[in-house]
């Protein structure tokens, strides 16, 4: 809940076009060639999915890459983190 979530959608759909874009151009001209986002909130952040066309025998080859390519862009970016839970303590003392 602490990310940028336009950032982050912006960084999902940019993954997968980086990876998708040559094998797009193979597709037949009927086949949408874009990604579409997804969004559900969860206990410990957003959920952010991403939804595209790929070709199925390479189905698997291909998530991975654009796995690794969110992960890469996660890594690098200042504006949006994984979630996972975890506890945070806060002290602050009582006002008299």
């Amino acid at each position: 809940y602490e990310s940028d979530l336009k950032k982050a959608e912006e960084l999902v759909i940019n993954s997968v076009e980086k990876i998708m874009k040559p094998l797009w151009e193979k597709f037949p001209k009927r086949i949408k060639k874009e990604a579409h986002n997804r969004l559900v909130f969860k206990d410990s952040g957003i959920d952010v999915t991403v939804r595209y066309f790929t070709l199925a025998t390479n189905r698997n080859q291909i998530s991975t890459e654009i796995r690794r390519e969110i992960f890469n862009r996660i890594r690098k970016s200042k504006n949006v983190e994984i979630a996972y839970p975890h506890t945070e303590v806060l002290f602050r003392e009582k006002k008299k």
